[in-house]
């Protein structure tokens, strides 16, 4: 997350990383899952699959998705936006950022 909070109704960016270290072949992800949770695990928004494709030969490979959420359906409070990838086989994981709306200024 590039901002921990934001006023309801504006756009936050939210960055997900996407790495491998020392894999000698290209790593394909058919889905790097994002979505973003309330602080009790329920679903508010989950965004469009992403395949990701990494080369190998044995370096630090990263790309790097950038989603844009809009607030104005967020009502105040905490939330989480979650990032997951698997593939079979594979030692993969996930990540999580905190962030909160508040109520629009008047």
């Amino acid at each position: 997350m590039v901002l921990a909070h934001a006023e309801q109704g504006e756009l936050l960016e939210s960055l997900t990383l996407v790495c491998i270290a020392g894999s000698k072949s290209p790593i394909d992800i058919p889905d790097v899952a994002r979505e973003i949770v309330t602080p009790e695990g329920d679903g508010v928004r989950r965004f469009d699959p992403a395949p990701v494709t990494l080369p190998g030969r044995y370096r630090v490979h990263c790309h790097e998705l950038l989603d844009r959420v809009s607030t104005a359906a967020l009502a105040p409070g905490r939330y989480e936006i979650t990032a997951e990838a698997e593939v079979p086989d594979r030692l993969m994981g996930g990540g999580s950022a905190e962030f909160s709306i508040r109520p629009a200024a008047e």
